[in-house]
Formats: structure tokens, C-alpha cells, sequence
């Protein structure tokens, strides 16, 4: 088996279409996405091993390997009953230009995934590691339905991100865009080695933080408007507006940003911090919960360095 090293599986077929482009006039809107239609969902963040033989999808990856340009490997993952079987299947079709307001029951929000690496089988399946990126997306218009799905799609920022922006979603997906290379860390199949062994079970559930790229600093962008707006400048704590996180640790950790300011260690303050630290608890509880009914019969890892933090001595709900 041929691991994924070069310019990509099949180079050259498929070469003469561009996946994944970014509207010239809107940078919330992909074109030519190909859509990976298949009977279950996938979360932003989470990392996946996908083993494809069904010849239609396999076809559709030898398409997206074949760009030479790694960061270009992407595709929807979009919930489909039944899956392949129902591709065809007009209860299920997606909204094209002839029949934009469809009354199928087809699913029209997806996740956004990356493919990192892959390993080409010796009878032709394609086994692939890939990453659902925090980027969500509504399906507008299908360009194409069979052998696979390919479409125009409108990316979804998170609530709060939207709302750090002010409602501009424009700039809330250029955030989501700039903080990809070091939220996402490529897994490579060197990495999964047991033994000397390329394993499936080396490959984390969880996508890990890249630290061998520095944290993106405040970035210029543009808003819905053209004009140039940083995060330091498009609001300030004088008015309990968004700051931007690194204006936000700036002044947590004082001028020298080697210190915290000092605060006075009342009863209140203490009582403050205790009742935000078990809404913290309570809070990732609930995530890790979600994450297990979304994924039935996946255990969700907990880092043992992270439960060691655990307060014993509060009165859980």
C-alpha cells in the first residue's frame, strides 16, 4: 500500500476542476464542494479515519488528492438516511437551480473536513485521516447530484463568534480561517506507528492543537463594509464590548504580561471564583455528554492531568 507522500492519488484526473474555492465577492461561500453524503454525522473538531471502497466516493477522493496543494484536500461531510443507497432517491434530493425551494427531507447542514494524509490499498481503497474543521456550512445550490454531490455552500460561524463581530459573519469566518493552522495540527500516518505498524487506533478521536505554529497575533481584516477593522480597535472594555483575546490577556497579566494585576483576596471574590470554577465543571460535563450521544459507543477522552483538578469537595448536581 502507497501512502499519501505525493502530489496526491491519481494526479492529473479531476485536475481540471477547482474544489473548495472561496466567492470572489463573498468569502462566506464555497463553490464546487464535493459532499460526502453518508448515514452519520461528524462534530467540528473531532478527527476520523474514513476506510472508502464504495467506488462513487473513492472516485471523488482520487478527484481531491489530485491537487497538488495539501491545503486545497476538502470536503462536506452532510447527513444522509440511508446514505449511497439514497443518493438518487428525489425524498432526499438538495436544492439546485431549478428547484431551489425543494420540499425533500435531505439534510442541508454540513461540516467542513480536511483531508491530512492517506494510504492507498493494494485492491484500491483509499483509507484517509480527516479532520472536521470549526467551519459549518448550509447547503444553497447543488451543481451536481450523482455519481456524488457537488455544491455551493454558505459557512456558518459559531453564535459567539458572530457575536464578537457584532453580527458581521463575514469577519467571524475570516476568524475561523486564521486560526485553522494552529487549532488543527495535520495527522500524518507516520504518527501511528505500533510496532513499526501503521495503525487505525493510533489516530486520536480529537483533533490536537498544532504548537509548532505560533498563535495568530490581531489580525486586520475587513468588514462587511471594505473597511480595515482589527480586533483591538473595533471595541473596547470601556463599553463591555468583545476586546479580542489577546488585548483580554494583555490585561489580565498587567503591562508586562508577566504578572497578574493584584486582586484582593476578599471572601467574595473567593466565593466568585468557586462558583465560576463549578459552572466550568458543570459545563464541560455537559459537553462531554453531548459529544457521547453524537457519537454512540465512542468513549470520550478526559486528559487525567485535567481531572486531577477536580474539586472533591463541592456538592454536584
Amino acid at each position: 500500500a502507497g501512502a499519501g507522500a505525493g502530489a496526491g492519488a491519481g494526479a492529473g484526473a479531476g485536475a481540471d476542476i477547482s474544489f473548495c474555492s472561496p466567492s470572489k465577492d463573498n468569502s462566506r461561500i464555497l463553490q464546487n464542494v464535493p459532499l460526502w453524503r453518508v448515514q452519520w454525522t461528524e462534530l467540528p473538531g473531532f478527527q476520523n479515519v474514513l476506510n472508502c471502497h464504495v467506488p462513487h466516493y473513492t472516485h471523488m477522493f482520487r478527484r481531491i488528492l489530485s491537487c497538488p496543494d495539501r491545503t486545497k484536500w476538502k470536503f462536506g461531510h452532510v447527513f444522509l438516511e440511508g446514505g449511497s443507497e439514497n443518493l438518487g432517491n428525489d425524498l432526499y434530493k438538495l436544492p439546485d437551480s431549478t428547484s431551489p425551494t425543494t420540499t425533500s427531507q435531505a439534510t442541508l447542514t454540513g461540516t467542513l473536513l480536511q483531508i491530512t494524509d492517506y494510504i492507498e490499498q493494494d485492491d484500491g481503497r483509499l483509507t484517509l485521516i480527516v479532520q472536521a474543521l470549526n467551519q459549518r456550512f448550509t447547503i444553497i445550490d447543488a451543481t451536481q447530484h450523482l455519481p456524488y454531490a457537488i455544491a455551493t455552500v454558505q459557512l456558518q460561524p459559531d453564535s459567539e463568534v458572530l457575536a464578537k463581530y457584532n453580527g458581521d459573519a463575514i469577519q467571524a469566518v475570516q476568524e475561523a480561517y486564521t486560526y485553522q493552522e494552529w487549532e488543527f495540527r495535520p495527522t500524518k500516518w507516520e504518527e501511528t506507528k505500533e510496532g513499526g505498524t501503521k495503525t487505525i487506533g493510533g489516530v486520536s478521536p480529537l483533533v490536537n492543537y498544532n504548537a509548532q505554529v505560533e498563535m495568530p497575533k490581531i489580525h486586520q481584516q475587513k468588514n462587511s463594509s471594505g473597511n480595515n477593522v482589527t480586533q483591538e480597535s473595533q471595541s473596547s472594555n470601556e463599553d463591555g464590548k468583545y476586546i479580542g483575546d489577546e488585548l483580554l490577556f494583555q490585561q489580565l497579566l498587567g503591562e508586562g504580561g508577566s504578572h497578574f494585576p493584584e486582586i484582593p483576596s476578599t471572601q467574595s471574590n473567593i466565593d466568585q471564583m468557586l462558583e465560576m470554577e463549578i459552572k466550568v465543571w458543570v459545563a464541560l460535563d455537559s459537553m462531554l455528554r453531548l459529544l457521547g450521544k453524537a457519537n454512540p459507543g465512542i468513549r470520550i477522552p478526559v486528559p487525567t492531568q485535567l481531572l486531577g483538578l477536580l474539586p472533591h469537595d463541592q456538592k454536584w448536581p
